[in-house]
């Protein structure tokens, strides 16, 4: 792998004077990856030859959707991004050869908290905030060929970390186009530590200490975006803005918060963080919804992506489990009284969940755990959110 310069592309518009609504980034940023970087190294020394570590964690491609809109100057809204970077370990000579194989890939999925700063009519000054979730996902691949005969072995791992994302950019905006530079440095808040997947029940370690993941690294970039307008009225709270929910459901990251952007009347964008009994949980969609009332409520579809099953071991922490995949649902907003400054907000979601999860369950049951349920099939979600 290659470094290769931070390129971001951003279709986020917004003039002095207009606001932010939806975003694409691609970038290339650096990551400290020091417990992994370790970890690659003794691996080396475990060979019987003298092995070169081909490549070490550089930097590399980050793709990013995010939702924005401006308020008084004020930022809100949530952001979705994926990436990778990976280490490699070889030797060859005329009997063989042998390898290691490191494949980091993660999620981030984080809310937005900013402020412009109007420096002229057509430029501004933009600070962010970015706190959220990074899910990772280790592949180690490992082995050898001796004299043709060829020996492998695949594992893999996950962690989840918590993380900070401050940055400044420098927008100019050009009618409703605009352009933009862009530096931020990602922090990571906890260590990450490595669990391998289903069927097994310890973390990854490196001798006595164990390995995690550390995406901390600077994030720089430019790019060019685009305004949606938005052709909602301030007649009725529910129809458009940003709302903040509490409530119980998957869509809330378990007993959590909610944000909630409408870039457009009918199409949302949410995020969703709480404690979801294993650990903290979260959740990013999108939310389609009819703005006609049918007998004072208003229906709507639902997806999302984040944790959709937890497997929580009493007294055991360390065997606790979250898994992730995608969940849809449908549901129904409604002010239950005409009082109410914000609404409620009730869902049915169907989980489409990893096999990972009930395989976990059946390795728990095996070494001796007893469970009083089974994962259901679908899940409720009830919520109030507040009106702006």
């Amino acid at each position: 792998m290659k470094k290769a310069l931070v390129i971001l592309l951003l279709f986020s518009v917004s003039r002095a004077t207009c606001q932010v609504d939806l975003g694409i980034r691609s970038s290339i940023g650096t990551f400290s990856m020091t417990s992994m970087h370790e970890f690659q190294e003794n691996l080396l020394q475990t060979w019987p030859v003298q092995g070169k570590s081909v490549a070490a964690f550089p930097a590399f491609w980050v793709h990013e959707v995010l939702v924005k809109r401006t308020k008084n100057r004020l930022l809100f809204g949530a952001a979705l991004s994926l990436g990778s970077t990976g280490g490699r370990n070889h030797y060859a000579d005329y009997s063989g050869e042998l390898w290691n194989n490191l494949n980091v890939r993660f999620r981030n999925v984080s809310a937005i908290i900013g402020h412009r700063f109007d420096l002229h009519p057509s430029l501004s000054l933009i600070a962010e905030v970015q706190p959220g979730f990074t899910y990772t996902r280790l592949e180690l691949h490992n082995g050898r060929e001796v004299d043709g005969v060829r020996a492998q072995m695949l594992q893999h791992f996950k962690s989840l970390n918590i993380f900070v994302e401050p940055s400044f950019s420098l927008q100019k905006c050009w009618g409703r186009f605009a352009t933009h530079v862009r530096v931020g440095y990602h922090i990571r808040a906890n260590a990450g530590k490595l669990l391998p997947g289903a069927g097994s029940l310890e973390y990854l370690k490196d001798g006595e200490h164990m390995v995690s993941s550390d995406w901390s690294g600077w994030r720089l970039g430019a790019g060019v975006g685009y305004k949606f307008r938005s052709t909602a009225t301030r007649k009725d709270s529910l129809v458009t803005g940003v709302f903040v929910g509490i409530g119980l459901g998957q869509d809330y990251g378990g007993l959590g918060l909610n944000v909630l952007a409408y870039p457009h009347r009918n199409f949302g964008v949410f995020v969703g963080a709480g404690y979801a009994l294993a650990g903290l949980g979260y959740n990013l969609g999108v939310k389609i919804r009819s703005t006609k009332p049918l007998r004072k409520v208003y229906p709507f579809l639902i997806a999302m992506y984040g944790y959709n099953a937890a497997v929580a071991i009493r007294g055991e922490p360390s065997k606790n489990q979250m898994f992730y995949g995608a969940t849809y649902g449908v549901g129904v907003d409604t002010k239950i009284s005409a009082r109410d400054t914000g609404y409620w907000s009730f869902s049915l979601n169907a989980p489409v969940r990893s096999p990972d999860a009930e395989a976990y369950i059946v390795s728990l049951e095996s070494a001796g755990y007893a469970f009083a349920s089974r994962l259901l099939p679908m899940s409720f979600s009830v919520g109030y959110r507040f009106s702006r």
